[in-house]
């Protein structure tokens, strides 16, 4: 098995993770979100790149490794401009927050 065999699995395998604080809740409603709809609609790599920052950021200041997990797999994604992963991983925020809230 390679390590890229291994990435694809564990881009699509479910993760268990612990329920959203209120407060990460909050953060996501007022930060997150409406930076993934600017991002979505301008689709720009440098909105993208600054958006996985944003969640790295987030899940280091509330413990959440998923959130960190994700964050650094956007950003790494944007640096090798793959358009391909970026909207899949995108689209896989999106699920997290909609079952979060």
């Amino acid at each position: 098995m390679t390590a890229q065999s291994t990435l694809s699995e564990t881009e699509t395998m479910p993760a268990t993770e612990p329920e959203w604080s209120d407060e990460l809740k909050q953060y996501a409603r007022v930060e997150l979100i409406p930076l993934y709809h600017q991002v979505i609609h301008t689709q720009l790599i440098d909105d993208i790149e600054d958006f996985g920052r944003r969640l790295t950021e987030a899940g280091q200041l509330f413990e959440n490794k998923k959130l960190i997990d994700t964050g650094n797999r956007i950003v790494d994604y944007a640096d090798q401009f793959e358009v391909e992963k970026l909207t899949k991983i995108l689209k896989e925020f999106k699920h997290i927050f909609d079952h979060k809230q």
